[in-house]
This record gives C-alpha cells, structure tokens and sequence, in this order.
C-alpha cells in the first residue's frame, strides 16, 4: 500500500517534574516566536499556533506541555519544530502522549472494508491484550457509503490504540477543506509507553512497530522500535526577549486592542479602569520576579 505522506507526529503531551521543567524556557521561546497567548490564568496557559493550540498545565504535582496535531504541523510548516523539541530537552521529562499518523491515498470506504474483513470479530491484538474495535460511521452523502472511523481500544486505558478514518470526508465536514481520497492510520501512545522525543521528531519505526502488518503491509526499510531509546538534544537557553519583539507584540496584541476597544465605551472612567488593571498586573509580575531572584540567592 501507498502511502500518500511520511509518518508524522500529530501530538506531542511531556510532563516533567515542578522541580526542573522547561515551562518558562518555553514560554519565553513561544514569546519569541511571536504567537499569541489565547488565556492564562497562572495555572493553565493556551497558546495558538496557526488553527492549533500548546497548552501548559502548571500544577503542584507535575507541569504539563500538550500541543495539538494542527499546533505541531505549524511548527514543522516554520522549521521550527526540532527547535521546539529541543526546548522541550533541556529537563529531565517523559512523554506521555505522542501520536504517530500517515496518509494513505486509500478512500476511506474501500480501507474500512477491509479491516471489517479482517477482524471480523471486532478484536485486535496490538500487544499482547486483545482491543476492543468501536466504530463510528455515518452515510456518505454523495454515494450512501458507510464511512468514519475504526477505533480499536477506544477509551480504554491500553498503552497503545489506533484510530483509522476517512481524513477526506473529516477534512470536509469540519473544515470545508477539500482533499482526494485519503484514509488516515493513526496510532496513540501513553504514558510509560517509552517514547521519547526523537521518536516525535522521527517516528516512522515506531510507527511501524505496531501498524505492519496489523493495519497495513510492512515495509522492506522498517527497523525495530526501542522503547526508552536515544532522546534529542536539548538547546541552550533561548536568548531574552528583545526589546524590539516586545514592542512589536504590544503592538500587534489582539487581546490588547480588544480590551482597548471595549473600554473606550465606558469613557475616561473605562480608560482609568484599564490602566489601573494593566498597572497591578506589572506590579504582580515584579513582586514575583523579585521573590524568584531572592529564592536563588
């Protein structure tokens, strides 16, 4: 079989500890980079990337990197993601989701039908627990073809699942987006799986570990997977924002100029309002910084 694609990552969880982790390493890179900061709220960070999102999780127990599929496919559009990934080395981490995918240029009815044929029972073996298949399929308007999705582990705590869907018809009906014919195999890998960062920069062999030949034909150049493998390479500490990009991003902050906007209804009273919320928020901001540069010395 084909593929129309390389495997590629399309989603990257690391967890690390509070103790040692590269949230404010990545925060600043992210800053640099110039995306926009969707919400935050001292716990939970959202970043957009393109129709993607990053989002950091800092809770007392762990901190938390997830990016989404589309977020990561932004990153490899710029060439930033090995940079990314890099980033994301600097501390000691595990990855506790990496999802590895390729595109068949398959119709999605024909390789539905197919699986069907060959796990006639629903149940398919991707280690050594045999995985419930769920299915979610819908009418194809143009033809009446059963399309959709094959699921097989669905919400269940397995190390490792698989989803198989009609990327054509997914691409049209939630984006409007019009593609060939395309089946998407899609792997999903857990925590304590062993993953690391190397197999998001390159998963093709981890990829094939478990898709050839339960999904589709194994190819000649496959290599054995390695959990725990060799990791990527961690950067040096990303530079400090330059003055010129801080005012470039003060500048063009969409939730500044929507905050500016709306308080320019309420008057002088409005504009007070503002500024006084913009001042505690530097004031904060110091004090917190402050106590980090105490605590080190």
């Amino acid at each position: 079989m084909t593929s129309s694609s390389s495997v590629f990552c399309d989603w990257l969880d690391v967890t690390y500890s509070p103790l040692g982790s590269a949230v404010e390493d990545l925060r600043l890179w992210l800053d640099i980079q110039m995306f926009p900061v969707r919400f935050s709220d001292g716990v939970k960070c959202q970043i957009d990337l393109g129709r993607g999102v990053i989002k950091i999780e800092c809770k007392r127990g762990f901190h938390r990197v997830s990016a989404s599929g589309s977020a990561v496919s932004h990153l490899r559009d710029l060439g930033l993601f090995e940079e990314y990934l890099s980033i994301l080395a600097m501390y000691p981490h595990k990855v506790t989701r990496l999802d590895a995918a390729c595109d068949y240029a398959v119709d999605g009815p024909v390789f539905l039908r197919s699986l069907e044929a060959r796990y006639p029972l629903d149940t398919v073996c991707l280690q050594r627990k045999a995985l419930r298949v769920t299915r979610f399929y819908s009418c194809r308007a143009s033809d009446g073809l059963l399309t959709g999705t094959w699921y097989a582990g669905h919400k269940s705590n397995a190390r490792v699942t698989v989803r198989v869907y009609d990327k054509q018809a997914e691409a049209l009906d939630n984006r409007a987006e019009v593609l060939p014919p395309t089946t998407r195999v899609e792997f999903i890998f857990r925590k304590d799986h062993g993953c690391t960062l190397r197999d998001a920069a390159m998963p093709y062999s981890l990829y094939h570990q478990y898709a050839s030949p339960t999904i589709v034909p194994k190819p000649a150049d496959a290599v054995e997977w390695v959990a725990h493998g060799e990791g990527w390479p961690s950067a040096a500490r990303p530079p400090k924002l330059p003055y010129e990009v801080f005012v470039r991003r003060l500048e063009t902050s969409p939730e500044l100029a929507r905050l500016a906007e709306l308080c320019s209804g309420f008057g002088e009273a409005g504009e007070a309002t503002l500024i006084r919320a913009f001042t505690t928020q530097l004031r904060r901001s110091r004090i917190d910084s402050d106590s980090v540069v105490n605590k080190a010395g």
